[in-house]
């Protein structure tokens, strides 16, 4: 008999306690709090409304606002009260608080005084009322002092993950989770970044930043990742030579041929010595005609500050350009290499060069012109091939103004065989 008696009174808490949770608003109790810093605090840290009532206990018109009026289901002013007010009694013969709202009013005024206080405003009211309020008058003018309530804020963000889990400085990086809107700050191990609200919450990854968690904040409140961002530190290549490149060509005409000369020269700026330097060219009449690439300079090194030049040469058309464009490239991956090309200028006037006695049995060059005439000013020079880059042209005759012929001179030939080449300027 005792077991049952025990048993059916846990059924009665139990169904009371969940019949307390499921309670409608008609159903739940006034909280009336009697001092003013309680009741500004309370309402301050919920986001709602003072609602102050002066009075005393042996007022009947204080006993009809609370319990009557305050008691409305229809229209729903409890329901209103118990979601955006906190309620504050403040007994005019204990407390003189209420005096912070009276001024202005006319002498003799009835209890109950009524006001509406905005928390973060505490020395102002909204609305102010005494005696007693009929409820289809009260209630409207408590909607109108709710409105001036900011929109409810959503709840406190969530971190569930964030894409890619690591990265360099400067990385962007998107945050999932829930109630991301708002977002007032993001943090990668407590260093601000700038981040985006376009297509989710997208976030750059700050200078100074180091490995840790991500926070987001809001105005609702804070959240931190369960892990940890990997933040990769690149350590800059500081630079260990910087190369220059350099292209000299010429045309000459040589044993009947003409021929274009180019020098190439490779000098090191940087302050330390450039390895595995390979040179390699790419000679062309334009883009669409080239020849293969050729390698001219094999893996060498270039020690600070200095420098190697080498020359080749290849038959030229007398009517066409030759393009040369030097390659440079280096097993060094930084390596600053500046690439030059240069392009020869056809000499069309310059016929063959054959190396025969003069009359007087001295070794010359004989050089045939095939000249077009009607261009005054062209003379014919020479200069040592085995001398290198720059030439040192010397004069060797002027081409007088005719008519088209061929016109032949002889000119001494000094240094070893093969070594002059001749070119027409003005």
């Amino acid at each position: 008999m005792y077991q049952r008696i025990l048993m059916l009174f846990r059924a009665i808490l139990i169904l009371t306690f969940i019949y307390g949770l499921q309670l409608p608003a008609n159903a739940q109790t006034l909280n009336w709090i009697r001092n003013k810093e309680d009741a500004m605090a309370t309402a301050k840290a919920e986001g709602k409304l003072v609602l102050m009532l002066a009075g005393r206990d042996t007022c009947s018109n204080c006993k009809t606002m609370k319990n009557t009026v305050a008691e409305t289901a229809n229209p729903p002013i409890k329901e209103l009260l118990l979601e955006h007010f906190i309620l504050w009694y403040s007994v005019v013969d204990t407390s003189p608080d209420y005096k912070d709202y009276d001024d202005g009013l006319r002498a003799g005024w009835g209890l109950p005084l009524i006001c509406v206080i905005n928390p973060n405003n505490p020395a102002a009211f909204l609305s102010r009322s005494t005696g007693v309020q009929q409820a289809a008058a009260f209630y409207p003018r408590l909607v109108a002092d709710v409105s001036t309530l900011p929109p409810p804020l959503p709840p406190p963000p969530v971190i569930t993950g964030f894409e890619p889990a690591s990265g360099s400085v400067g990385a962007t990086v998107t945050i999932q989770g829930n109630y991301l809107t708002n977002v007032t700050a993001v943090e990668f191990n407590g260093v601000a970044a700038t981040f985006a609200l376009e297509d989710g919450l997208k976030a750059v990854v700050p200078t100074n930043a180091t490995t840790g968690p991500i926070v987001v904040k809001t105005a609702s409140g804070v959240a931190t990742s369960s892990g940890p961002f990997q933040v990769v530190v690149i350590t800059p290549y500081e630079s260990t030579a910087d190369l220059g490149v350099a292209v000299q060509g010429e045309t000459f005409v040589r044993d009947g041929e003409v021929r274009a000369l180019f020098k190439v020269t490779i000098t090191n700026y940087g302050p330390q010595t450039a390895s595995g330097i390979v040179v390699s060219n790419i000679l062309s009449h334009g883009i669409d005609d080239a020849e293969p690439e050729v390698m001219l300079w094999q893996p060498h090194s270039l020690a600070p500050n200095a420098w190697t030049s080498f020359c080749f040469e290849v038959g030229h058309s007398p009517t066409t350009n030759w393009l040369c464009q030097t390659i440079v490239k280096s097993s060094q991956p930084d390596l600053v290499v500046e690439n030059n090309t240069v392009t020869t200028s056809p000499q069309p006037r310059l016929g063959i060069s054959q190396s025969a006695p003069d009359s007087a049995g001295n070794p010359s060059d004989k050089i045939t012109l095939a000249w077009p005439g009607g261009d005054a000013g062209w003379k014919l020079q020479s200069a040592d091939l085995l001398a290198g880059l720059p030439f040192v042209w010397e004069s060797a005759t002027e081409v007088p103004v005719q008519q088209p012929v061929q016109y032949q001179v002889d000119v001494p030939k000094t240094g070893a065989a093969g070594s002059r080449i001749y070119r027409l300027s003005k």
